[in-house]
């Protein structure tokens, strides 16, 4: 044999062993990384805090393997943005006091994490024993229609000064107040101001308005429909003033305002004030289309100046 066939033969005998040779050791895999935090949220429910009553904020964890935990009882710190409407314990509870917005904080690990709630003021809540609440209304031809927007002052006592305002529902609450014995002074454009006492707390007043001087409370009624009708109302103030729909009782209508046989207003609104001038036609058309029901019958109220 040559000897090149020999180096050849060799060279395969030590190819075909090299796989009956020491194996090199394997390395153990890494150990998982410690998931870290990646944020913190507040929960849970509704965004919207009742009246008076105490309500647990909740806090969670976020890490970055995606575990979510609850850290409430862990937080170093709580923090409301306005504590004067609702303040909050260090341990996340917290009390609303009054209407309005804030924003609850928490501090943990590091990271912050917030919540914007709002306090309602619900209109059926009674009222709390350092409460006096109330309805503002005028009785009309309608019955009862609620005042929205008037002015509830105090006056008198340590809370003298002190101001509300009823909302949609004609509804007032005064809280934190430390004892009774002061007079409530409710106010409102078109109406004759009334003066209540207050001689206890965690009362439920009711308080109606007459239109004051020179302001008349008008009603304006009849069918609209078969199928199209329009009634109207006209008047010629002899003082300046303003024309209000207070309420209404009425299917599908438009409700348009003509000064002198121009149109003012194409549809006019509920509360909505529209200034007046004396000596002025004046004349509030009520148009309905409904052909699906020819007997109804629209019933409006409102301010507006004397003849």
């Amino acid at each position: 044999m040559r000897p090149g066939g020999l180096i050849l033969a060799a060279g395969l005998l030590l190819a075909g062993c090299s796989g009956h040779g020491t194996t090199a050791p394997t390395q153990a895999p890494p150990a998982p990384a410690t998931p870290t935090l990646v944020l913190v949220s507040l929960c849970c429910g509704s965004n919207s805090v009742p009246f008076n009553t105490p309500r647990q904020i909740e806090a969670r964890a976020t890490y970055s393997d995606g575990s979510i935990k609850d850290v409430t009882s862990a937080v170093t710190l709580w923090k409301s943005s306005n504590p004067a409407i609702a303040p909050i314990s260090s341990t996340g509870v917290v009390i609303a006091l009054a209407p309005g917005f804030f924003d609850i904080t928490a501090s943990y690990g590091g990271l912050e994490g917030s919540w914007r709630l709002f306090i309602f003021d619900a209109p059926f809540n009674p009222p709390a024993a350092d409460e006096v609440t109330g309805y503002v209304r005028e009785i009309t031809a309608l019955g009862p229609i609620d005042l929205w927007r008037a002015e509830v002052e105090v006056l008198g006592g340590e809370a003298s000064g002190r101001k509300a305002q009823t909302n949609t529902g004609g509804l007032f609450r005064i809280n934190d107040l430390r004892a009774a014995g002061f007079d409530l002074m409710i106010r409102m454009r078109g109406y004759a101001s009334a003066r209540v006492h207050v001689a206890e707390l965690g009362r439920e007043l009711a308080v109606n308005l007459s239109p004051a001087p020179g302001v008349v409370s008008d009603i304006l009624e009849g069918e609209v429909c078969w199928p199209t009708r329009t009634i109207s109302r006209a008047f010629r103030p002899a003082a300046p003033g303003f024309l209000r729909l207070t309420g209404a009782r009425y299917q599908s209508t438009t409700r348009a305002f003509y000064a002198d046989g121009v149109l003012l207003s194409q549809h006019v609104f509920d509360n909505q004030d529209i200034e007046l001038n004396p000596g002025v036609r004046y004349e509030l058309r009520v148009t309905g289309s409904c052909d699906y029901n020819p007997s109804a019958t629209v019933r409006i109220s409102f301010l507006r100046p004397a003849d």
